[in-house]
């Protein structure tokens, strides 16, 4: 079985092993192994989060922007308490190696739990000078992508 790791310089001065979710292949899923065995760092925390997956099309709002300006999904937590939302009913499901973005899909209108990370938006680097996208009150693009890469995905 191989095994892809990096090594990283914590702010300690410590050296800490991690393997990251991007280097998590498939094949270790199939040795029964989850993703909570390799993430050992602070900085690539799991969070488990449960709700509602429902799907969202695509409109003019910076919800939508930030997650890809096409129809989405997202984990509605209610009026739960949570770190990060990204959308108006909790956060923006991103897809990961382990479940892809059809598997989302399934699962609208189902309760469940998902185990992940949060992810930040990034900022938006327009391709074209006549690209219309929206911005900030600085004339910057709105930064995307944010919203919570989902490791695991489980019906309650």
């Amino acid at each position: 079985m191989k095994i892809n790791v990096i090594i990283l310089l914590s702010t300690l001065s410590t050296f800490c092993l991690l393997i990251t979710p991007q280097l998590f292949q498939g094949s270790l899923a199939h040795d029964h192994l989850s993703i909570e065995d390799y993430i050992t760092s602070e900085s690539q925390q799991l969070t488990i989060l449960t709700g509602r997956i429902i799907v969202k099309p695509w409109s003019k709002t910076a919800e939508s922007w930030n997650a890809g300006g096409s129809e989405y999904y997202v984990l509605d937590v209610g009026d739960a308490e949570i770190e990060q939302r990204s959308a108006e009913e909790g956060v923006i499901l991103r897809s990961s190696d382990q479940v892809p973005m059809e598997k989302f899909a399934e699962y609208v209108g189902k309760f469940v739990k998902v185990t992940g990370t949060y992810v930040p938006a990034m900022p938006y680097q327009p391709k074209n000078p006549m690209e219309s996208f929206p911005t900030d009150m600085n004339g910057q693009p709105l930064p995307r992508g944010g919203g919570f890469q989902v490791y695991s995905l489980t019906a309650l």
